[in-house]
C-alpha cells in the first residue's frame, strides 16, 4: 500500500480539526469514525491527496472494521476533508484497506 503522498505534509497546515476512534464505516471516497470521547459519529471525505501513516510500522498497509484510528481535517463548504489518516491500531476485523482509494493500496 502507499502510505504516504507526496505533498502530504504540505497540506498538514490546513487541519482545523481531528478526531480520533473507532472505525465505524469505510467507502471509495470516505471514512466514518465513532469519536472515542463523544461517541459521536463523524464522516470525513478521502481523496488522493490525503496521507496515510501507521502509528507501528509492521501494521502499515493494515486497516479493518474494527480498527482505531486518529484523522486531522478540515472543512470547505460543510464537508469534512481528511489530510491525514494515522492508523493506531488496524483492529482484528474484516479488512477494509481494498475499500480505500487506490492510491492506498
Amino acid at each position: 500500500m502507499q502510505t504516504q503522498h507526496p505533498s502530504g505534509q504540505e497540506h498538514l497546515n490546513k487541519v482545523e480539526k481531528v478526531v480520533s476512534g473507532r472505525v465505524v464505516e469505510v467507502g471509495a471516497d470516505h471514512l466514518v469514525i465513532r469519536e472515542t470521547a463523544t461517541r459521536d459519529e463523524v464522516t470525513v471525505r478521502i481523496d488522493d491527496r490525503t496521507h496515510y501513516d501507521w502509528q507501528d510500522e509492521k501494521q502499515r498497509g493494515r486497516l479493518t472494521d474494527t480498527g482505531e484510528v486518529r484523522v486531522g481535517y478540515f472543512i470547505a463548504g460543510g464537508v469534512h476533508k481528511a489530510i491525514e489518516v494515522h492508523v493506531i491500531e488496524p483492529g482484528d476485523g474484516v479488512s477494509v484497506a481494498d475499500r480505500l482509494l487506490p492510491q492506498v493500496h
